[in-house]
């Protein structure tokens, strides 16, 4: 979290509306099936505690062999797609300095495309820019009702 909250205060995802939220509590039903757990970071509506969600992100650092953030990041968002009930929401998820962004979206009922964009380094100065490019977007855009 060292290395990311700096990047992630510089988007200053801080409103009367919504802010961020590190290691919540969140969860939900999806066709009968029960899906608990802690969000690594999230951003979303509300003041004490995370009521309507907008966007996602999960970390793993490389060292920890047979993890990956990609399973957990999906469950959220079908999740938060059922909660707001929207047909698109988007994540990202992080593996030591890579960053990938993942958009799910519904197309029918019980039927999702998954979309995850090359990896941007946040080591290579022109990819650290498209990430706070990126976050800024998902700010201006989605943080809002």
């Amino acid at each position: 979290m060292k290395f990311l909250s700096p990047i992630l205060n510089k988007i200053d995802f801080y409103s009367e509306d919504f802010h961020d939220w590190y290691d919540a509590a969140f969860g939900g039903k999806i066709n009968e099936v029960e899906i608990k757990g802690f969000t690594d970071y999230m951003v979303a509506m509300g003041t004490r505690t995370p009521k309507k969600p907008y966007f996602f992100i999960q970390e793993f650092k490389p060292s920890i062999p047979d993890k990956h953030p990609e399973p957990q990041l999906l469950a959220e968002m079908l999740v938060a797609i059922k909660k707001n009930e929207t047909n698109i929401f988007r994540g990202a998820y992080i593996i030591g300095q890579n960053w990938r962004f993942v958009i799910l979206e519904k197309i029918a009922q019980n039927q999702f495309e998954y979309f995850v964009s090359e990896q941007f380094d946040s080591l290579k100065l022109p990819d650290l820019k498209q990430i706070y490019i990126n976050l800024q977007a998902v700010k201006h855009l989605y943080c809002k009702d």
